[in-house]
C-alpha cells in the first residue's frame, strides 16, 4: 500500500507540472531478457520473452517530458544444474535438470526522459507491476503456481531514440519486492531474497 501511495503522489506532482501542450499516443512492443538477481542463483539463466502495450507522451518544461505507459510483459528466468547420482548398477551417472519459471506481470512505467536532442534521450522513473500469471515448466512438466507473490515495484533507467514518428528504447529495470518473501527458507530462519531483473529492448510507433 506504501509504494501505491508513493507512486500516485509522484504521478500527482509530476501532472501539475505539465504544459498545456499537444501530447502523443502510440503502441509499443519488443524483447525481454529477465533473470533474478540475490540468495540461491546456482544453475539460473536469463529467459527471452516480450513485452508490448501502449504508451502516451507528454511535454513537460523545458526538456523533460512524461511517459506513462501500460505494458504486458512476460518475465522469469531458466535453470538448468548437473548432478552426480549412484546407483549399484552404474555407479555413477550424470543427471541434467532444465526447468523454466514464466511471471507475467501487467506494468504501469511512469517514465520521465530528459532530452538532450530531439532524438536522444534519458529515461527514467518508478515502475509498478501486478502479477497476471504464474507458470512454469520441470522435467517437461508444465504446470501453474501460485504463492504470496503478487506485486513488483521498482526503477527504470535507459537510453531512447526517436526516428520521426518510431521509438527505439533501451531499458533496465530492477524489482525491490522479494520474490522470496514467507518461503519455506525464511520459516526456517535462512536468509533468501531475489528481485526481479529485466532488461527490455523495445520499438514504437506514435499513432496520435
Amino acid at each position: 500500500m506504501k509504494h501505491i501511495k508513493f507512486l500516485f503522489l509522484l504521478a500527482l506532482s509530476i501532472t501539475t507540472e505539465l504544459e498545456a501542450q499537444e501530447f502523443n499516443f502510440g503502441l509499443k512492443g519488443g524483447v525481454n531478457r529477465s533473470s533474478v538477481i540475490g540468495d540461491f542463483r546456482d544453475g539460473y539463466n536469463g529467459r527471452i520473452s516480450f513485452h508490448a502495450g501502449v504508451f502516451a507522451e507528454i511535454p513537460l518544461k523545458g526538456k523533460f517530458s512524461f511517459h506513462p505507459e501500460l505494458v504486458y510483459s512476460s518475465q522469469g528466468f531458466t535453470y538448468s544444474t548437473e548432478s552426480l547420482n549412484f546407483d549399484f548398477a552404474d555407479p555413477v551417472f550424470r543427471t541434467n535438470t532444465r526447468a523454466w519459471t514464466a511471471r507475467d506481470f501487467l506494468t504501469i512505467p511512469l517514465v520521465t526522459r530528459l532530452n538532450f536532442t530531439e532524438k536522444f534521450s534519458l529515461e527514467f522513473g518508478p515502475q509498478v507491476g501486478f502479477l497476471v500469471r504464474n507458470y512454469g515448466e520441470i522435467f517437461g512438466e508444465r504446470g501453474s503456481s501460485s504463492g504470496n507473490f503478487r506485486f513488483d515495484v521498482g526503477p527504470i533507467v535507459g537510453m531512447g531514440f526517436d526516428l520521426n514518428k518510431f521509438k527505439i528504447q533501451a531499458r533496465y529495470f530492477i524489482g525491490l519486492s522479494d520474490l522470496l518473501r514467507k518461503s519455506i527458507f525464511e520459516e526456517r530462519g535462512i536468509s533468501s531474497n531475489q528481485f526481479d531483473s529485466v532488461f527490455q529492448l523495445s520499438i514504437g510507433y506514435t499513432i496520435l
